[in-house]
């Protein structure tokens, strides 16, 4: 969608805060025990979001990402631990790789990706110039000599396309189900919850999510499945989840 589709989902996952393998949005309701926690401070630090109390404010209480993400080609990387994914379920769920203290200063916006610049094909020779082999001039090749069949006058031997190789689809590769911590719980990966649950305890009003997609189009953010959308990214997170369903540890949610 262009460059506001980059910025929003480079701003999207600058607000990730998987904590204890777990995903969730700040200010979102797989947020709403920590903002009754003791604390009055956001921390901003990428991957993290928690809630903190500035006089209680240790080194490594605080475990985020130092750089931010990057986005191309499908392809979600942490640039500081390199650690990335396809899948952004995944990708959300990567533990931050440093710790420190928390910190509510907000982190800068990240670099969009340069674009790539396409290479230069060189233009075809007089061999497989279709001008030449068919006897014509062309100023291309105007000093490169003509072949026999050409000074003669013969009609020039017929090009042959070349042959299409055959592409196999790549083998499907099924994707392990989910397995439960020590405790015996499960990470939901819907949109907005990212809650732990146990599966004997899931029923159909248990996730309170969006079932997206996240939409980011001229510097508006929203979700298409509530058709509510916000300018500020603040607001837009704090967007309410519009549908209640099962938790879904499987869920592989794109935006």
């Amino acid at each position: 969608m262009g460059d506001g589709k980059t910025d929003g989902a480079q701003a999207l996952a600058a607000a990730l805060t998987p904590g204890v393998g777990s995903l969730s949005l700040a200010g979102l309701p797989g947020q709403q025990r920590a903002e009754q926690a003791v604390g009055s401070q956001t921390c901003h630090r990428m991957g993290c979001g928690e809630k903190f109390d500035p006089t209680e404010n240790s080194d490594g209480s605080c475990r985020y990402h130092p750089n931010p993400p990057y986005f191309h080609d499908g392809m979600k990387e942490w640039t500081c631990c390199k650690k990335k994914s396809h899948d952004f379920g995944e990708f959300m769920t990567i533990p931050g790789c440093t710790t420190g203290r928390h910190s509510s200063e907000k982190a800068e916006k990240p670099v969009a990706a340069k674009p790539i610049t396409p290479a230069v094909v060189p233009s075809a020779g007089p061999v497989t110039c279709l001008r030449c082999s068919q006897g014509f001039f062309c100023s291309d090749h105007a000093g490169a000599p003509r072949t026999a069949s050409h000074a003669s006058g013969a009609p020039p031997p017929p090009v042959q396309p070349a042959p299409i190789p055959e592409v196999k689809p790549p083998p499907v590769v099924a994707k392990p189900a989910p397995v439960p911590d020590a405790d015996g719980y499960l990470v939901c990966r819907h949109f907005a919850c990212g809650n732990k649950f146990k599966q004997a305890e899931n029923h159909d009003k248990a996730c309170h999510h969006h079932p997206g997609p996240a939409v980011f189009h001229d510097r508006q953010k929203g979700w298409g499945c509530c058709n509510k959308f916000e300018r500020d990214f603040d607001a837009f997170l704090a967007i309410p989840p519009c549908t209640y369903a099962e938790h879904d540890a499987s869920f592989e949610g794109t935006f």
